[in-house]
């Protein structure tokens, strides 16, 4: 079990914890939908109990860590981290606009 591949990927490319945050929301709410899967296919006979079970600590597992994830991203520190390396990030940038690489005329 994963938690909705591409949602944690996606959410972590907007380089914003609230925006984040969001699509970690939206894959926890895909791990339990594939839990509810999870018990279809036991009640239909296509996996076994015991099967069953061991799927559903995984899943359970994810869920904790996706929401300790979404609490973190919702946190201040968070929003204070993103902050200071997004004014890094602008900072390097000005930099190098005031500053361009020479290209040296090789020999």
């Amino acid at each position: 079990l994963t938690p909705s591949p591409p949602h944690l990927p996606e959410g972590f490319g907007r380089f914003s914890p609230a925006d984040f945050a969001r699509f970690a929301v939206i894959a926890r709410s895909s791990l339990m939908e594939s839990q509810k899967h999870i018990r279809t296919a036991m009640k239909k006979g296509h996996i076994a109990e015991a099967e069953q079970n061991d799927l559903n600590e995984l899943a359970e597992a994810a869920i904790r860590e996706v929401t300790g994830l979404v609490s973190y991203l919702q946190s201040g520190e968070a929003l204070t981290k993103a902050r200071t390396i997004r004014e890094r990030v602008a900072l390097k940038q000005q930099r190098r606009r005031a500053n361009p690489p020479r290209h040296e005329p090789e020999p």
